[in-house]
């Protein structure tokens, strides 16, 4: 797979937007194993949310395409961040049931082919994921002026305009994705909206000032859009959606006894 580089004053202000996203619900979720479904932000450039990870947590990280994990495991040596990285398949986790606390899913699943697929990856997240423990999941917004266009532009042309080369998948609106977890089991704690700039003008007017050295201001505004999630707009001026969603907890008459003392 071919993998463009994410480096400069747009990637800053999205890995600040993730870790926003990701850091309120780890903090309210017990330490442990943390799963992120893909590499593609951790061989791309330095502004991934492996660098940011939330304290407490164990990153292990998976991705389908050995290459780009191979170059994902390059960057991060170069950063000194050591994490064991699998090629394998996230319909088909290799790991026992209950394994982690937490996982990181970043439109991931919106590169698959079906709805089907994606409900499939989201089972075998809920079966890795143990009790109480928290996905944390985005996908493209197909609301989104700029997902809707890209999908019906002749493929040369998206190909043209976009930041990344990788398979466009199907995605999942609002109400088709919390169905779909809820199916899996989850409970979904919260729905919301992220990135609310034009991604693709954004990412190429913050390289031009920035080569200008003059980015700092408009890295700022962008940063500051995220505030439209909360108008009646968010829905269709947010690139992603984003849950929080969590594996209900082992009911009392199923949780380990503990031993009596006398």
């Amino acid at each position: 797979m071919s993998v463009r580089p994410r480096e400069g004053a747009w990637w800053r202000v999205q890995r600040e937007v993730i870790h926003r996203f990701v850091l309120g619900p780890a903090r309210a979720t017990p330490p442990g194993p943390l799963l992120k479904t893909d590499l593609f932000d951790e061989a791309s450039g330095p502004h991934h949310p492996l660098a940011a990870r939330p304290a407490g947590f164990l990153p292990v990280a998976i991705d389908v395409d050995a290459g780009v994990a191979r170059r994902a495991r390059a960057r991060l040596a170069g950063q000194g961040i050591v994490a064991p990285l699998v090629v394998a398949d996230v319909r088909r986790l290799p790991f026992a049931a209950g394994a982690f606390a937490l996982v990181v899913s970043l439109s991931t699943l919106d590169h698959l082919a079906s709805e089907d697929e994606i409900a499939r990856a989201l089972a075998e997240t809920f079966r890795v994921l143990r009790p109480g423990g928290r996905l944390l999941l985005t996908l493209d917004n197909p609301l989104n002026p700029e997902v809707a266009l890209r999908r019906v532009l002749p493929r040369a042309i998206v190909a043209r305009l976009r930041a990344d080369i990788f398979p466009l998948g199907v995605t999942l609106g609002p109400r088709r994705g919390r169905r779909v977890l809820e199916r899996a089991g989850f409970i979904v704690e919260d729905q919301t909206y992220l990135v609310h700039a034009l991604r693709y003008p954004a990412i190429r007017i913050l390289a031009l000032l920035e080569r200008r050295g003059r980015a700092a201001w408009a890295e700022h505004l962008v940063g500051r859009l995220e505030a439209l999630a909360r108008w009646p707009t968010g829905p269709l001026t947010g690139h992603f959606v984003a849950w929080v969603a969590r594996k209900p907890d082992l009911p009392a008459s199923r949780a380990p006894k503990r031993a009596e003392h006398r």
